[in-house]
């Protein structure tokens, strides 16, 4: 899965920060920021990835608000600071121009990962899951860029493709 991190995720990084929407510790002049100012927290209803600073963590978040609280509770638990968080990126504001050549270049990686075929038999499941990235990982992949097909199940979701930039 070196090669999904080494390329996916780190050129939609890149697709991402291209276009200013990546604020972190690491940027271009970072001294002129307070990233634990309220205006860059994920503290709030919508998607985030995140920097949690006592633990140095980076992550993603569903519900920044959400996500917060429990690691309040983990840090409490464990008797360590409250947590300081920043949002890296605020999936929730990315621009459309932003989101299309994003989903774009993501849909072009995963035809890369996808399952050849879904498997129909426990061999083919693990044949599969030893030769690449996790079996249900290509199949979620497959499901994503295959166009539907009344034939096969899990296939379609490339038509999403219009609604997910739009949202």
């Amino acid at each position: 899965m070196s090669d999904f991190l080494d390329n996916t995720a780190v050129g939609a990084y890149d697709i991402l920060q291209k276009n200013g929407c990546v604020v972190t510790h690491l940027c271009n002049r970072s001294e002129d920021f307070d990233f634990y100012n309220k205006r860059f927290s994920p503290d709030n209803t919508a998607p985030h990835v995140y920097h949690e600073g006592v633990r140095g963590k980076f992550g993603s978040a569903a519900k920044g608000s959400t996500r917060l609280r429990h690691m309040r509770e983990d840090h409490e638990d464990w008797g360590i600071a409250q947590p300081q968080a920043y949002s890296v990126v605020d999936i929730a504001n990315i621009t459309l121009n932003v989101q299309t050549e994003t989903g774009d270049f993501l849909l072009r990686e995963f035809k890369r990962f996808k399952s050849p075929r879904l498997p129909t038999t426990h061999r083919e499941m693990l044949v599969q899951d030893m030769q690449g990235a996790p079996v249900g990982t290509q199949i979620l992949f497959s499901s994503i860029v295959e166009p539907h097909d009344p034939q096969q199940i899990l296939t379609g979701g490339i038509a999403l493709r219009p609604s997910a930039c739009a949202s």
